[in-house]
Parts: C-alpha cells; sequence; structure tokens
C-alpha cells in the first residue's frame, strides 16, 4: 500500500482541472491576436490603396448593378415579382420615363372586391405578355394615395395605359383576352417584340 507521503506526493505532481487547459487557451488568445493583427493590416492596406488613387486623380469605380436572375428589365419604382410577372409599382415611378416600352397597369386596392376578381386574369396578362415591351404593373392606391390621384383614379380597379407620354384607360370587360386586345389596338408593335411570322399571326388568331 501506498504512504500517505506518497500519496500526497502523487497528487501534488499531478495537473489540476485548472491547470490543463492552460495551454489550449494560450494558442487560442494568440490565433485571435494575430487574427485580429491581419484583419488591420489588410484595412490599412486597403485604405492606403484607395487614398493613393485618389490622390492621383483616379475616379473610384462605378456602381455596377448586380445581375438580373428574372432576365426582366429595371425600371426605377417598380420591384418584378416572378411569381405572377407583374411589376409591383412604388413611390417615384413614372410610367412613362422609358420610351421604349409602354405601361399597362391596374390601379386598384385590398379591399375591392372586383380587384381581387381581376388578379387572376391580371397574371394571365402579363404572362401572355413577357417578353415583349409591354410592361404589366400593379399600383394598390391603399398605400400610394398620391400617385393615384395624379392620374385621376377615381374608382377600382382601373386600368390604364401608358405610351410616349400619352395616357388611355380602358373601358371593356376585365378579361385578360379583352385586355389584350385592346392593347394591340394602340400599339401592335409593343405586343408583337419578339414574335414574327407565323407566331405573329398565329397570336393573332387566338386573340381575335
Amino acid at each position: 500500500t501506498m504512504t500517505t507521503h506518497a500519496r500526497t506526493s502523487a497528487l501534488a505532481a499531478a495537473p489540476g482541472p485548472e491547470a490543463r487547459p492552460a495551454a489550449p487557451l494560450k494558442l487560442v488568445l494568440l490565433g485571435t491576436l494575430a487574427c485580429a493583427m491581419g484583419v488591420a493590416m489588410v484595412g490599412v492596406s486597403s485604405f492606403s490603396a484607395l487614398g493613393s488613387e485618389r490622390a492621383a486623380g483616379v475616379p473610384p469605380p462605378r456602381y455596377t448593378p448586380p445581375p438580373n436572375p428574372t432576365g426582366m428589365p429595371h425600371f426605377r419604382g417598380a420591384v418584378f415579382d416572378p411569381a405572377t410577372n407583374v411589376y409591383m409599382i412604388q413611390e417615384g415611378f413614372r410610367p412613362s420615363a422609358n420610351k421604349n416600352v409602354q405601361w399597362i397597369l391596374d390601379f386598384s386596392t385590398q379591399w375591392c372586391g372586383h380587384c381581387k376578381k381581376l388578379v387572376p386574369e391580371w397574371i394571365k396578362l402579363a404572362n401572355k405578355l413577357k417578353g415583349t415591351k409591354t410592361m404589366v404593373g400593379y399600383v394598390d392606391c391603399g398605400e400610394l394615395e398620391g400617385f393615384c390621384q395624379k392620374y385621376q383614379i377615381e374608382g377600382y380597379p382601373t386600368i390604364k395605359l401608358f405610351r410616349s407620354g400619352t395616357m388611355r384607360t380602358y373601358p371593356g370587360p376585365r378579361t385578360h383576352k379583352a385586355i389584350y386586345r385592346w392593347i394591340r389596338k394602340y400599339g401592335a408593335d409593343y405586343v408583337n417584340s419578339g414574335k414574327v411570322g407565323f407566331a405573329a399571326v398565329w397570336d393573332w388568331l387566338m386573340n381575335l
């Protein structure tokens, strides 16, 4: 058997629970310090390079917008919804700002029953016009009261066509085929873009 003196000596020689993580803790602290120094050095290097370019009269790089995964064009004040192919109109939108396209806008509200009935027809219209020069948009007049007052919206839903500074109000039935025929009446070239020959004739026949 081990004597009391021997057991005491063995316990004294064994490392206590606080002593064991000392080495790993030192490594962690050293690693953290090294990373912090590296980040600081990178930051200084980057700011120094930027400062030298500006001092030399080199203009800062111009902003490049991120790639558009939907393939649809960007418009200020309009957010494209890929689930419906409809642009959600926001404050600051100007329907006649881009002369290369025309806009068909649905001025509606969330509480209007006729507006809710128009939604599936509006989505069908947007799917049909995708890839043409006719952009389909939705305006929530409950949120954009000033915007709707600007275009003299008195009832819901109201459908308007904007092209090259002109504005027309749609007077017919609220079906996607009827609205499509009406749009063709005032701008067939904005509807048939991307369709040539037999495809354009077939599209015309299918929407008589």
